[in-house]
């Protein structure tokens, strides 16, 4: 293990491509780039770390949209946005965010957390998942999950309010070990 700046840093194995973990660049300023013939957009790039389901981590290229030209009539205005979008990657407490879908996590969470309940409980928690959880976040990445997803999730069900506030609380318990 080599360090940088007095902290350790994992090297890539290049032999099969997979490494233990990556060194943050210090900093980003992305690449920005316009895009469209009818109405022409910014494009911003830059690298992120995630972490894959199986654990790894990667570096992958993120690209988003960061307004029209009329919106942003200038470079620099555009590299002001770009700069915006990077606060958070260059940011010195940047922690790579795990990339896992709702149905990949649900699946390893009932492996792991799940079977340390009650058969009870284990039991009308994973009807749950498997009925009425996975179907609608099922696809979605745990990042993606939001308040507003949920409460649109809330609103379309036809079920008692007590079964919805059960779906709810075990969306919880699985958020909040998700989170830690």
């Amino acid at each position: 293990m080599s360090t940088v700046d007095n902290i350790p840093v994992k090297q890539l194995d290049h032999r099969d491509g997979i490494g233990v973990s990556m060194a943050r660049r210090r900093y980003q300023r992305g690449t920005l780039f316009t895009r469209g013939t009818r109405e022409k957009v910014w494009v911003g790039r830059w690298r992120e770390d995630v972490i894959a389901p199986d654990g790894s981590l990667k570096r992958v290229l993120r690209s988003e949209v960061l307004g029209t030209l009329q919106e942003l009539p200038t470079r620099k205005l555009a590299l002001r946005q770009l700069a915006d979008r990077l606060t958070l990657v260059n940011s010195p407490t940047y922690k790579a965010r795990p990339t896992a879908t709702f149905a990949h996590f649900a699946e390893k969470w009932q492996n792991t957390v799940l079977s340390q309940h009650k058969p009870s409980t284990q039991s009308s928690i994973r009807s749950q998942i498997r009925s009425a959880l996975v179907p609608v976040f099922g696809k979605l990445q745990m990042k993606d999950i939001n308040p507003e997803m949920v409460q649109a999730f809330v609103s379309r069900v036809k079920h008692s309010p007590k079964t919805v506030r059960n779906h709810i609380g075990t969306l919880r318990i699985m958020w909040n070990s998700a989170r830690a």
